[in-house]
């Protein structure tokens, strides 16, 4: 996630600096006496019309025989890694043990490409078999072959549908192609199915705040920390949940905790010091948040949202030649974003540099309608400028 926000309908070249909601949540939840919120789902047979439904945004979104274009067979990136049930799960009555675990071994060991062969072998000889399904469809999720993967997951699930890691991992691939519907069902099931699971919390509140249900993410944030009170991502996550619901004070305290416990645990994350500048810069405290852009580039040099908030740090002081210079820097990393020609055609036009100013005003908004029309392609939401967003690579 990040901060800052693009708000539709925008004129001039200043830009609202407070995160407002992304939208309003349209959907009434009951409420139980606890003030928890009850969970519609329940165990059930996977519905054929629900993996229709997955494999048609496979090709509406752009991914073309299963996999993510351009990455195909590529191992996932960090926050794509979640924990797995390899060698967890129960065993059927027909389950050649030694060969799984010997199977599973290569798995744990990152041996992606080269145990496929093998699994798909043995499911020739044990096609009832719930685990190896599972194995194999969290091999090709790791790898990006997502329509695999929901074809393995699915068969699991028909043999063993309490399965709550095969659940999981099915509610990751439908947000990978933007389908967030099936996505939280399938997370919510996962919950229900193992409550005391951290990471299936955390990843629910994220799937949540990307819809702009915030409460629920909330929810699910703190959830995720009282399971497991040195989750760092948990605590950066609901910080800036509490942040777009107007809680400054608790933002902060969790932006410091997780920064804390990045320090502590050694994690070498850049994202707590990324939220702290944002914060800081949306509090018009501009040395702040260059301190902690500054502290980002050290954990992470190619770190485009440091460089962001950097050049808006220096923006808010008037510098407007380093302004140029951070901002060129996020662009030379990430040349895609929108908002940081927003910010360098300000500089520019500010130095008297007005042809460049102008190109770099050109670029953001064709950019703006490339992403408007993205976005259209995959959810009706509106978009969230690229500090408030979720990012896969957290």
């Amino acid at each position: 996630m990040q901060t800052d926000v693009r708000l539709p309908g925008r004129a001039g070249m200043i830009r609202s600096m407070k995160p407002r909601p992304l939208c309003r949540a349209t959907r009434k939840e009951p409420v139980q006496s606890d003030n928890s919120l009850t969970r519609p789902w329940q165990t059930a047979l996977p519905d054929p019309l629900f993996f229709y439904l997955l494999i048609a945004s496979f090709w509406s979104s752009g991914f073309v025989c299963g996999a993510a274009a351009g990455v195909t067979g590529q191992a996932a990136t960090a926050s794509e890694r979640p924990s797995s049930a390899i060698g967890e799960l129960a065993v059927d009555k027909g389950d050649d043990l030694t060969k799984l675990e010997s199977l599973e071994g290569s798995i744990a060991d990152q041996k992606f490409q080269d145990v496929v062969p093998g699994l798909t072998d043995y499911l020739k000889s044990h096609p009832e078999s719930a685990r190896a399904h599972y194995d194999l469809g969290y091999v090709f999720f790791r790898t990006h072959q997502l329509g695999p993967s929901v074809t393995e997951l699915s068969a699991s699930l028909k043999l063993d549908v309490r399965n709550a890691e095969a659940h999981k991992i099915l509610g990751l691939v439908c947000n990978l192609v933007g389908r967030y519907d099936l996505g939280e069902r399938e997370l919510e099931g996962a919950a229900e199915l193992k409550p005391d699971s951290p990471e299936i919390h955390y990843l629910l509140g994220r799937l949540y705040y990307t819809k702009g249900v915030y409460p629920l993410a909330k929810r699910e944030f703190e959830s995720a920390i009282r399971l497991k009170p040195s989750y760092m991502k948990a605590h950066n996550n609901l910080g800036l949940t509490m942040e777009i619901l107007g809680n400054n004070s608790a933002a902060l305290e969790n932006y410091t905790v997780a920064a804390q416990l990045n320090q502590e645990q050694r994690l070498n994350s850049e994202w707590p010091y990324v939220y702290l500048s944002a914060f800081y810069n949306r509090q018009e405290k501009p040395d702040q948040a260059l301190k902690y852009s500054e502290k980002a580039l050290e954990k992470n040099p190619k770190s485009d949202l440091a460089y962001f908030q950097m050049a808006k740090a220096y923006r808010s002081k008037g510098e407007w030649e380093k302004t140029v210079d951070a901002a060129q820097q996020a662009i030379a990393i990430n040349p895609k974003t929108p908002d940081f020609y927003f910010v360098l055609s300000f500089a520019m036009r500010k130095l008297g540099r007005s042809a460049e100013s102008q190109q770099a005003l050109d670029m953001f908004r064709k950019l703006e309608e490339q992403d408007a029309g993205a976005e259209r392609r995959i959810t009706n939401r509106n978009s969230l400028d690229p500090s408030i967003a979720l990012r896969d690579d957290e």
